[in-house]
C-alpha cells in the first residue's frame, strides 16, 4: 500500500483497530501490548491517570507516533507507517490538548484550513472542489457553534472555551469518518461542557461517524461514551460501559477512587 493512499477495506467492521501496540522511549515504556478496537460508529472512551499513556496512544492512533511494536488498521488497512496528513485526507481527524491552532490566522481561515481535500477514493463521502462551497461551509459551521461574532478575529485573542470550539469545529468540519478528541472538554465551564457533550454526540450519530475521547472529566465521559478503556501505566486494565468500569475494583484503586 501506497504510504500516500489508503483505500477501505470492504469488509472491516471497525474503524480504527490498535493491535498489541508497545511504545518505548529510551528506558521509559509508555505503552504495553495495548489492544483496542473503535466501532464505525459511536463514541469511545480512554481514560486513566495522568502518565497513563494516552496521549500517547492518541499519538499513535494519529499518525504522529510510530509504535515500537504492534500494528494500528483504519478501516482494514494496516496505516501503522502511514502518515498523519495521509490519514487525516483518509478521513482521520483530531483536536489536540494543546489545540494546535494557527494563532497567526483568523477563525474563518483556521476552520477553511480544516477544509483539506480529500482523495476521491471510498472513503470520501464528499469533497470540496469549489472555493465558493467551501465558504459556504465555513460560514454555515461558524453559525453552528457560534463562532460568527469572532469570524475575522485571530485565536490568540479569544478565551481558551472559544479556541476549543475552533479546535472542534476544524476537526469536524472536512466531514470527517473518525474524529480523535484529547481532553476537549479541559478548562470549559459545566454549561459548556454539556453543550459541547451534545454536540459531539449530535455529529456522531447525524455524520454515523466514530469518535475517540480523552478526557478527565467523568461526567463528560459518563454523558458521551458508549464504550471505555482504562489505561494505567501504559497497560489496558479495563474495558467496558461507565458503570462496569465504575464498578471494577482495579480502575478505583488506580483512578477513580472509592464509589458510593
Amino acid at each position: 500500500m501506497s504510504v500516500d493512499t489508503i483505500d477501505e477495506h470492504e469488509d472491516a467492521s471497525v474503524a480504527l483497530a490498535v493491535e498489541s501496540v508497545s511504545v518505548r522511549f529510551g528506558s521509559l515504556q509508555a505503552l504495553s501490548d495495548v489492544t483496542i478496537e473503535i466501532p464505525r460508529r459511536g463514541v469511545v472512551g480512554i481514560i486513566g491517570p495522568n502518565g497513563a499513556g494516552k496521549s500517547t496512544l492518541m499519538g499513535v492512533i494519529g499518525g504522529q507516533l510510530t509504535p515500537t511494536h504492534g500494528r494500528v488498521t483504519l478501516f482494514g488497512r494496516d496505516v501503522t507507517n502511514v502518515r498523519s496528513t495521509t490519514r487525516a485526507v483518509a478521513g482521520l481527524r483530531r483536536t489536540f490538548q494543546s489545540l494546535e491552532l494557527f494563532d497567526e490566522m483568523t477563525v474563518r481561515e483556521n476552520l477553511r484550513a480544516g477544509l483539506t481535500k480529500r482523495l476521491p477514493t471510498v472513503f470520501s463521502s464528499r469533497w470540496y472542489r469549489s472555493t465558493r462551497e467551501a465558504d459556504e461551509r465555513v460560514t454555515s459551521l461558524m453559525e453552528e457553534l457560534g463562532l460568527s461574532r469572532y469570524e475575522y478575529m485571530e485565536p490568540s485573542s479569544l478565551s481558551a472555551p472559544v479556541r476549543r470550539w475552533i479546535s472542534y469545529g476544524r476537526a469536524i468540519i472536512g466531514d470527517p469518518r473518525c474524529i480523535l478528541l484529547d481532553e476537549p472538554a479541559a478548562g470549559l465551564a459545566d454549561a459548556e461542557r454539556q453543550a459541547l457533550a451534545s454536540r459531539v454526540r449530535s455529529d456522531v450519530d447525524s455524520r454515523e461517524i466514530a469518535a475517540v475521547v480523552v478526557e478527565h472529566d467523568m461526567g463528560f465521559i459518563r454523558n458521551l461514551c458508549d464504550f471505555i478503556y482504562v489505561l494505567n501505566s501504559g497497560e489496558i486494565i479495563a474495558k467496558g460501559t461507565f458503570d462496569e468500569i465504575a464498578a471494577d475494583r482495579a480502575v478505583r484503586d488506580a483512578y477513580l477512587g472509592p464509589t458510593e
